[in-house]
């Protein structure tokens, strides 16, 4: 595997983990509200 396939893979899978985090820390966040 190339260094600069495996570079884009790698922050590739960064920047899903990141959004994928927010996403759930936002639905957490709306659910709370909405029990609240």
């Amino acid at each position: 595997m190339d260094i600069t396939e495996q570079k884009k893979t790698y922050t590739l899978y960064t920047k899903f983990v990141l959004y994928g985090t927010l996403a759930i820390a936002l639905l957490l966040a709306a659910m709370a509200i909405f029990l609240l």
